[in-house]
Parts: structure tokens; C-alpha cells; sequence
């Protein structure tokens, strides 16, 4: 087991997971991240140090903002 093996495995959890929302993705087997339509979707990163290990990523989402807001406290988010 490795840190490649490691991002491949939370690769195939982001691609499970945007399954579950109708999203064709995909993972490349020459850069990290995750695919849709050549276009990266999800991107993420690993770190060890002193046999503890952190990692994070980030999944690109486009969602309809409108004025009244969303969210925590139902602030408005603008783009």
C-alpha cells in the first residue's frame, strides 16, 4: 500500500459517490483527480508525515445561487 493506491481508493469514493447523483465521471490513470468530460471535477490531496496521515479534497458543484439566499443562517451567497 502506497499514497498512489491511497489517492486512487479516494478517487473511487468521489466517483461512487457522484454516481448517486446522475454524474458520469471518471478518474485518469495519468493525472490525479476525477473527470467529467476532460474537465476536472474533483481534486484532492494527501500528506504523511510521522505515520500520520491527512488528506482533502474538493468536489466542484454548480449550484442555482439565488438572492434570498442558502445555507447556514440563510446568508446570501453570490458568486
Amino acid at each position: 500500500m502506497d499514497l498512489h493506491w491511497y489517492l486512487r481508493q479516494i478517487e473511487e469514493v468521489i466517483v461512487r459517490t457522484l454516481m448517486e447523483f446522475d454524474v458520469d465521471s471518471r478518474r485518469d490513470e495519468e493525472h490525479t483527480g476525477v473527470w467529467v468530460d476532460n474537465k476536472k471535477i474533483a481534486a484532492m490531496g494527501v500528506s504523511s508525515a510521522r505515520w500520520i496521515n491527512t488528506y482533502g479534497f474538493a468536489v466542484n458543484v454548480d449550484v442555482e445561487l439565488k438572492e434570498e439566499g442558502r445555507g447556514v443562517d440563510k446568508r446570501v451567497i453570490v458568486p
